[in-house]
Order: C-alpha cells, then sequence, then structure tokens
C-alpha cells in the first residue's frame, strides 16, 4: 500500500536505476520493500514522488567496488532546463527544405537531370537508367492513383475529405486572434514530412 501525501500528491516510490550504468529507467508506485523489481537488472531507491508533477535527473553513479552513490534528484517538471533533441532538428529542417522543394518535385528533377546526361553519353540502355526509367514510371502510377482517391473522396457525399488546404484554412481561422501565441510553439514529435500537392 503507498503512502499518500496529501498536500503534495507526492507518494513513496521506488525509483528504478540500471544496474550496469546507473542510469535511471522509471518510477513504481510502490515502497522499496513492496516493489517487485527485477534485482539482475536494476537498483532500486525510495523516493517522494507525484507523477503527476515530477520527474527525476541524474542517476547513480557505479563506483569501482560495485557500491553505487546517488545522483539524483526529484524535481517538478516545470524546474527541467529547456530539452533540444537532434530529431527535432532534423525533422524541421526536412519540413523547411520540402516546403519549398517537395519530394516529388526533387526526384523529377534528379531524373530529369541525369536522363539528359544518359542522352548525351548514350548510356539509355544501361541497367541503371532502365532500373531509374521503371522508378519513375512506378513513381507516376501511385500520383496518378492518388489523385483519383482524392478526386473521389471529394466528391462522394458519404465521407467528409479534409484536403491540406482546408486543414491549414480551419487551423488558422481556430488560431486567429492571437490564440497560437498563447498556446506557444507546438513540439515536433512526428507528422508528415514528404507531403507536397501531387502525392
Amino acid at each position: 500500500m503507498s503512502i499518500v501525501f496529501a498536500e503534495s500528491g507526492k507518494i513513496i516510490s521506488t525509483a528504478l536505476f540500471n544496474k550496469i550504468n546507473g542510469m535511471f529507467c522509471h518510477v513504481v508506485g510502490l515502497g522499496l520493500e513492496q516493489s517487485q523489481y527485477d534485482k539482475e537488472l536494476y537498483v532500486g531507491r525510495e523516493v517522494e514522488y507525484d507523477f503527476s508533477t515530477d520527474i527525476i535527473v541524474g542517476g547513480l553513479i557505479v563506483n569501482k567496488d560495485g557500491t553505487y552513490t546517488d545522483d539524483f534528484k526529484v524535481i517538478h517538471r516545470d524546474d527541467e532546463g529547456h530539452k533540444v533533441f537532434e530529431t527535432q532538428l532534423n525533422m524541421q529542417a526536412e519540413q523547411k527544405i520540402t516546403k519549398v522543394y517537395p519530394l516529388v518535385d526533387q526526384i523529377n528533377m534528379l531524373v530529369k537531370a541525369v536522363t539528359l546526361l544518359a542522352k548525351e553519353h548514350k548510356l539509355e540502355n544501361k541497367p541503371e537508367f532502365k532500373a531509374l526509367a521503371e522508378m519513375v514510371s512506378y513513381i507516376d502510377q501511385v500520383i496518378e492513383t492518388n489523385q483519383a482517391k482524392k478526386e473521389f473522396f471529394s466528391n462522394n457525399p458519404d465521407v467528409e475529405y479534409y484536403s491540406d488546404e482546408r486543414v491549414a484554412a480551419e487551423e488558422s481561422a481556430r488560431m486567429e486572434g492571437g490564440i497560437h501565441e498563447a498556446l506557444g510553439p507546438r513540439p515536433v514529435t512526428g507528422g508528415s514530412v514528404f507531403r507536397s500537392g501531387r502525392q
């Protein structure tokens, strides 16, 4: 049974750390004696923890003699420093590139340039260029099929079709009047990067 601290919402919990390197893994809502964790994998430390507001930063220092020194603390999540992930920066860069040069347009540019060079040097019959032609043909087929699907759904009374333009317009209207400034920037956690009007 967990002990609850009424004023703060904290409960006696167990923080689990990687036994090999001391890195923090997760917290379970039971005291150290009650929590049944795998001691071959984890080292446990009893903490007062609020699952709605707290996070653990730091870990354990693994000493040469096999003992552990606590080097962590429980803090409010609002006190955590701002984190920037490489994945976020990569996705932002990809979105910026594909907004100006959608992926399909990139491929078309490269294909035209390579095809022109192939013709100038009489390399059209080489296996590599035949494979390129097959790829282009397949891409064109998929784009045409996708366009047909869009037209079908947009004209289907049984379906409410949301084009990219409609979604953008509704989002803009929803945020009108400074709401977007109050909410702040959205975290980048996923989404479609390679998007164009032809897909």
